[in-house]
């Protein structure tokens, strides 16, 4: 099973490393010489490959901001400009340990379903033996269960959870593209309000264009808020989703198992 589940490639990398990479790529071609073959078999190959390589760098500076380490739980630089702020940027394992202590949303049955079984699976963990009597101290045993159990839901490669973990991340990664590709834009625009003819040393697709500073400012603000409206506050439907999948794949693939084990049995 453990050969059958694991994959060099899939689709949460496809989702949440290739794609956003590859948005990066693409929100970077107006600063390339005019006269490069951005078509050629070569450029895309390199496009593809640079695109997995810049999408792991955003999907772990993602990470990063959605755990951040001030003892308020915040960025106050990220905070100050309203793109993450308390319960958007809650992550799932966050989430998780909330709905495990006190659903809401979650139903309750549910979560007590869940619990009874991983009571049963990870007995060895810590964990209370009364759900209603966990607390915040108990959060570190809460983290580890979910790290087991997302890695047996990966290991056995099914779940609807999978997917929703990967659009999640893929939502996540693809704002911080659009807060990079703005302070780029921003910055090229500043620089052509500050008098540069041409901010770059060759000339670029987009020096050919010739955009004034306030439409490139225009332009990047426009795709702020547009990527704002579209991946950051959507996330917290798909979110709850994910947390609903992860303790519903769970509970059927350990009640697949139980039957397998009786099954052999008898």
């Amino acid at each position: 099973m453990l050969a059958e589940g694991t994959r060099r490639f899939d689709l949460y990398d496809f989702f949440s490393v290739l794609l956003p990479g590859g948005g990066l790529i693409v929100g970077l071609v107006p600063f390339l010489p005019r006269d490069a073959k951005i078509f050629s078999v070569g450029a895309v190959a390199a496009g593809v490959v640079l695109g997995f390589v810049f999408g792991r760098g955003l999907h772990a500076l993602g990470l990063l901001l959605e755990r951040p380490p001030n003892a308020d739980g915040s960025w106050f630089a990220v905070r100050s400009f309203g793109i993450v702020s308390n319960g958007v940027s809650t992550s799932h394992r966050d989430l998780f340990t909330d709905e495990i202590r006190n659903p809401e949303e979650v139903s309750p049955g549910l979560v007590d379903e869940f619990y009874a079984r991983v009571l049963d699976a990870f007995p060895d963990i810590g964990l209370q033996q009364q759900r209603s009597e966990l607390e915040e101290s108990d959060d570190p045993e809460l983290e580890t269960l979910y790290t087991l159990v997302r890695s047996q839901i990966h290991i056995d490669s099914r779940g609807r959870s999978r997917t929703f973990q990967a659009v999640l991340d893929f939502q996540r990664t693809m704002m911080v593209t659009s807060l990079l590709l703005f302070a780029i834009y921003m910055t090229y625009a500043i620089m052509l309000w500050r008098g540069a003819t041409s901010p770059v040393a060759y000339e670029a697709y987009i020096s050919y264009v010739g955009p004034t500073a306030w439409l490139v400012a225009l332009g990047a603000l426009v795709l702020l808020l547009s990527a704002y409206t579209t991946f950051e506050r959507i996330r917290s439907n798909y979110r709850r989703y994910f947390i609903q999948y992860l303790m519903a794949d769970f509970i059927t693939l350990y009640e697949a198992a139980d039957e397998d084990v009786s099954r052999t049995a008898s």
